[in-house]
């Protein structure tokens, strides 16, 4: 579990918004949803205006987020730490950490 903005959030929400699976924009409210702190969140529009801040600049010191992991201990990690890398093969993704499984 990871701090997120507005909602639920997924690995495609750590997205660019310019990337063809990116869920930024897209009419849904859910997918509005973004990763506070994340550089990838300066790209989405639109943000909800009063998301904005946080989206951007983050809720937590360092631009960090709360992880909370499966086997109960919970870490500070830096937002950019937790976005999913797109790779030139198409469809494919690289964690820079392995908190998501793509």
């Amino acid at each position: 579990l990871v701090d997120s903005g507005y909602t639920l959030i997924g690995w495609k929400h750590t997205l660019p918004a310019n990337h063809a699976q990116s869920l930024a924009g897209s009419i849904h409210p859910l997918n509005n949803a973004y990763l506070p702190g994340a550089s990838v969140n300066s790209s989405k529009n639109p943000l909800l205006p009063d998301d904005t801040a946080d989206a951007v600049e983050g809720r937590h010191p360092h631009q960090t987020v709360n992880v909370a992991y499966a086997d109960g201990h919970v870490m500070a990690e830096k937002a950019d730490d937790l976005v999913v890398q797109p790779l030139e093969s198409e469809g494919e993704f690289a964690n820079l950490s392995p908190l998501w499984k793509p």
